[in-house]
């Protein structure tokens, strides 16, 4: 984003790229310096906040399994996990993320691929160093995953995890592409274990872990949920 000389097009999506946390830090701090003068992109940001909230109306309250809530809440904020914005976090995490679904859909159709995705996950960094949106098809077993900021770290590999509750065991997806988007094929037996899971990314020797389990570092986590 190297100006604001945009036509309204692009307005609406910077303006739901940021209500949905899809930029980098700098790129916030743009907005926030616009949203600080210009009334009428204020009110597009408004306007994206309260019809994103609105398409979670009718969706029922989830109550995530105590433990991943708490591993979540660990690994994003330690200690004390601080209301983000006008939601708080688990109608973010686990009910708003349908309307980011969907506003990923209207701002890049191709990024979903074909039909509704069965899963969404949002996998960030807790500092939005690094941010992999994906989807899951059970029928077809595709994980479509679009890294969205940051980048795979030269000479080693991003591994996804699927970590599944009630004792947060994990289980390897493969490799993240090197590209910015990219598909993974799930394995028959673990297509179906996607519910109430979430999905994780570790640094890892390229190729992946020689052992089955994270070597290297936890850098990324987000939550699945069902759309």
């Amino acid at each position: 984003m190297s100006g604001w000389s945009l036509d309204y097009d692009d307005d609406i999506a910077i303006a739901a790229e940021y209500v949905l946390d899809l930029l980098t830090p700098q790129e916030r701090g743009l907005v926030e310096e616009r949203l600080a003068v210009d009334p009428a992109f204020r009110e597009l940001v408004d306007r994206w906040e309260h019809d994103l909230a609105s398409l979670t109306d009718d969706i029922p309250a989830i109550q995530p399994p105590r433990a991943l809530e708490g591993m979540i809440r660990q690994r994003l904020f330690g200690d004390e996990a601080p209301p983000r914005r006008r939601w708080s976090l688990w109608p973010v995490l686990l009910g708003g993320l349908v309307a980011a679904g969907l506003a990923l859909w209207a701002i890049d159709p191709a990024f979903l691929g074909r039909g509704a995705p069965d899963y969404a996950a949002r996998i960030a960094a807790e500092d939005g160093s690094l941010v992999v949106e994906a989807s899951f098809d059970e029928d077809s077993r595709e994980l479509r995953v679009q890294r969205v900021a940051g980048a795979v770290p030269d000479g080693k590999d991003l591994e996804l995890w699927l970590v599944r509750s009630p004792d947060s065991s994990t289980v390897s997806l493969g490799v993240l592409p090197r590209d910015e988007a990219g598909v993974i094929e799930v394995s028959a037996d673990l297509a179906r274990q996607f519910r109430d899971n979430a999905l994780a990314l570790s640094v890892e020797p390229l190729g992946g872990s020689p052992t089955g389990q994270a070597t290297g570092p936890v850098v990324a986590l987000g939550p699945l949920t069902g759309l």
